[in-house]
């Protein structure tokens, strides 16, 4: 913030401050409408078995969040059905 001198400056000040919260508001919206999108069911899926250069798209911190949460469940899922599996043959 720069120093206020008269009025004018203050004006100035407060237009470049509501811009600015109007900007991250946007972000906010954009992350969320991200997160949101991401919950489905099929673009967990389609995230989890796409390319990286697909993933890497994604610039939002929520579908960044929620993809890499997916995929840690899903790698865990799938290898306890692995040892599940495994231990059928075993037998």
């Amino acid at each position: 913030m720069n120093k206020i001198k008269n009025t004018s400056d203050l004006r100035k000040e407060k237009e470049n401050l509501r811009q600015r919260k109007d900007e991250l508001e946007k972000s906010i919206h954009y992350d969320w409408r991200d997160f949101k999108e991401n919950l489905t069911v099929k673009n967990a899926l389609d995230q989890i078995f796409s390319s990286e250069e697909k993933i890497k798209s994604n610039t939002g911190f929520f579908s960044k969040w929620f993809y890499q949460l997916i995929t840690e469940k899903m790698k865990k899922a799938t290898d306890e059905i692995q040892k599940k599996v495994m231990s059928w043959f075993e037998k």
